[in-house]
């Protein structure tokens, strides 16, 4: 503005407002807030290649404490969006579906896999250089997720691998 060169402030500030509208579109929200800050956290950082759908409502009141709640979903999308990374195809996906019934929770996690001639077991494995302090994240899973008296299974189909954790509701455990 200082240097009078109007037209590119404006274009600009045009741009800064479609970025803003982009942002404002991708705000995923499903009822709980800890789930809608990892999920709108995680995929703020998923490129426009990826077809991104979240679906289901859920409450506040989850069977199991915050933490572990945490400690499950973060690590399932984290790991989902770093397989995301590695797909070099357009056509990529996320699929993230919660359901809440009277007896169970559910979070099912399915993303496209870069190397689909990959088996079930070789999808678990760390891809990161160190990887002594690294592939952790799905035992940090299957250990809350059986703490909570849930069950966590995992499922490969072509190009998509597939994650889907069942927790008890609290209601239900009489």
């Amino acid at each position: 503005m200082e240097q009078n060169r109007v037209e590119e402030l404006a274009d600009y500030l045009k741009e800064m407002q479609e970025q803003l509208s982009q942002i404002q579109k991708k705000c995923y929200v499903t009822g709980n807030q800890v789930l809608d800050a990892i999920t709108n956290h995680y995929l703020a950082q998923v490129d426009e290649f990826t077809k991104v759908k979240v679906t289901g409502r859920v409450s506040e009141e989850l069977p199991c404490d915050r933490f572990s709640l945490c400690t499950i979903y973060a690590n399932l999308l984290k790991n989902a969006i770093e397989e995301l990374e590695r797909v070099e195809r357009t056509n990529k996906k996320l699929e993230i579906e919660f359901s809440q019934g009277e007896i169970f929770f559910q979070i099912e996690l399915c993303n496209s896999i870069a190397d689909k001639s990959k088996g079930k077991k070789q999808l678990f494995l760390t891809e990161k250089e160190d990887k002594r302090n690294h592939g952790l994240g799905i035992k940090n899973v299957k250990k809350v997720v059986k703490e909570c008296g849930g069950e966590v299974f995992f499922e490969k189909r072509d190009e998509v691998f597939c994650v889907k954790v069942l927790l008890k509701n609290d209601r239900s455990r009489t």
